[in-house]
């Protein structure tokens, strides 16, 4: 499912606006506060972060706050520093603010786990900033029935601390996630989301995903490997494919970009390479070869790699971007 992020009024709220009310009449001297909910990964369709919303407002009920409007960053991760949430990053402005774009006055934040809004140190204090603008703000944690005194002087070393950890656990599963990942490429195995030109995971046929080829877009994807090893430009290549009236795995349109990534690829020999390193056999050292269905050969790949390493490059460098001499 696709990421997304939105921030709206609750929806009793709007309705009584709707009816002529005042927020006034609808909050009956509760205090106006906020929730957000996040979820890393959403396979039901919004109804995980639909349950932080209720458990949150169900809470912050007790202790005689009303939740005037919902942040929800869906299917986004917030252990990455590098990947932006724009819902957590409204949320804080509006806190600062202490009201919502419509004018609302917003004095705090229930959420149903901090990791949910504050995974990582920079996290927390980019909150902590924002509700401790004034004396009004008020911060709640459904799972742990809690209502934390954010003014108190310990309580930003008890979030740097708690955050902290948080961050510790997350470098702790990536180095997990990456020794697994290298694992299962020294055994061989195909791994990862569907790749343009192979078949994806069917469990009915007990079939991984990489592992067998296409055969529509596998002969496209081959098509393109003979182009750029006749050096046709990358322009050439990518006409190739609209032409084909395929679509890309994750979809959008054709662009240089993806397409250089496709073409240099390991996996289009059999290899794989983790983080710039080449997968080795730990017997004979020579290039671990997968147990996929392969497009091209080693020797191909070598020669595609050769003609654009901004992808991939054997010498274990990988730039951010595509430089203009790549495009070519």
């Amino acid at each position: 499912m696709a990421t997304s992020s939105k921030w709206h009024m609750h929806p009793d709220l709007k309705r009584a606006l709707a009816e002529g009310k005042t927020v006034e009449d609808w909050l009956q001297g509760r205090t106006p506060c906020c929730s957000y909910a996040r979820i890393t990964q959403d396979r039901r369709e919004e109804i995980g972060v639909a349950r932080q919303h209720a458990n949150s407002e169900e809470f912050a009920a007790k202790h005689n706050c009303a939740i005037v409007y919902r942040y929800t960053d869906n299917n986004i991760t917030a252990a990455d520093p590098d990947i932006e949430r724009p819902a957590f990053l409204r949320l804080v402005r509006d806190l600062r603010a202490r009201r919502t774009e419509e004018g609302i006055t917003l004095c705090g934040l229930f959420v149903v786990e901090e990791e949910r809004v504050a995974r990582l140190p920079e996290d927390y204090l980019k909150l902590h900033r924002a509700l401790t603008v004034d004396d009004s703000g008020v911060y709640g944690v459904s799972d742990t029935n809690t209502v934390l005194d954010v003014h108190g002087d310990s309580e930003i070393l008890r979030g740097l601390l708690t955050s902290a950890m948080g961050e510790k656990e997350v470098r702790r599963v990536k180095r997990r996630v990456t020794r697994n990942m290298r694992d299962q490429a020294l055994e061989g195995n195909p791994m990862g989301r569907r790749r343009f030109g192979w078949k994806g995971a069917d469990k009915k046929l007990n079939r991984p995903t990489n592992k067998y080829l296409d055969p529509e877009e596998s002969k496209v994807l081959r098509e393109a490997v003979d182009l750029a090893l006749k050096g046709k430009s990358w322009a050439t290549i990518v006409r190739h494919f609209e032409e084909s009236g395929l679509t890309p795995v994750r979809g959008g349109k054709w662009a240089t970009t993806p397409v250089q990534y496709m073409l240099t690829n390991p996996a289009l020999c059999g290899y794989r390479m983790l983080h710039g390193e080449l997968i080795l056999d730990r017997e004979s050292g020579d290039p671990k070869a997968g147990n996929w269905e392969t497009v091209c050969t080693p020797e191909e790949w070598h020669k595609l790699i050769g003609r654009c390493s901004t992808w991939f490059n054997l010498d274990g460098t990988v730039r951010p971007h595509t430089p203009a001499t790549a495009r070519r």
